[in-house]
């Protein structure tokens, strides 16, 4: 550790940033049990207290699980998933949602994108839309998804761009997600939105726009996503 050490920064942020590159890396599984913090903090070369501090911090930005007596497990996605997704059954369940279209596009940001995500000119995003599917293969929701390219390797396959969702990217690179904001309206479809859901145009639908944001306050993704009415779907304005 200390040979690379950031003087302005806390040891353990450094130690908290090799556990992030460690969770992007998938040496560890979602589920699994993880490292206790002496064993950390023994092969990192750092104080107990170091270590406890820096998992103190995957706990608070939601990215593990303690449980007395058993240990610390790095949370499955779902349970990621369902502190941002605020779309439930009535009795409470979290929709398995299936992708079942998805394009990407690689391009300059529009000025609206580039105010939302607070990104300069001639910045590029990637534009992901996505057509979901419940258990049944309903159309549920259809979303335009935009993600500053910065954000993500630039290796990283359009594949998993088409087969992930933002914030299963961002676990999958060992981003770290912060606080939200979205706003709900019932509307009139926008004809592609319409086509995919299999509604009118005239038809009303749910509209939730979202501003997602990583821990340290950068903008992570602007969606706007329209959702099929349904009376077993329910939207839940909890706090994220």
């Amino acid at each position: 550790m200390r040979a690379d050490k950031i003087v302005a920064k806390p040891l353990y942020m450094q130690v908290h940033e090799r556990l992030l590159c460690r969770i992007a890396k998938r040496e560890w599984v979602p589920g699994n049990l993880l490292p206790n913090e002496a064993e950390i903090a023994n092969e990192l070369g750092v104080s107990v207290g170091t270590a406890r501090r820096a998992f103190e911090l995957l706990d608070e930005q939601g990215i593990i699980v303690r449980r007395k007596g058993i240990g610390t497990f790095l949370k499955k996605i779902d349970d990621i998933c369902g502190k941002y997704e605020r779309i439930h059954y009535a009795d409470g369940r979290r929709p398995q949602f299936d992708i079942k279209q998805c394009t990407v596009d690689r391009r300059d940001a529009s000025a609206e994108e580039q105010r939302k995500l607070g990104m300069q000119a001639n910045n590029k995003i990637f534009c992901a839309k996505r057509l979901c599917e419940d258990d049944l293969g309903v159309p549920v929701k259809f979303e335009i998804s935009i993600t500053p390219s910065h954000v993500f390797p630039q290796d990283l396959d359009d594949d998993k761009l088409r087969l992930m969702t933002t914030i299963e990217l961002a676990q999958f690179c060992g981003l770290a997600l912060g606080q939200m904001s979205e706003t709900v309206k019932i509307v009139k479809p926008p004809r592609e939105s319409a086509r995919a859901l299999g509604v009118k145009p005239s038809d009303r639908v749910m509209c939730l726009d979202r501003l997602l944001l990583r821990l340290d306050g950068a903008p992570l993704e602007w969606r706007v996503a329209w959702c099929a009415m349904r009376e077993d779907l329910l939207y839940c304005a909890s706090e994220a």
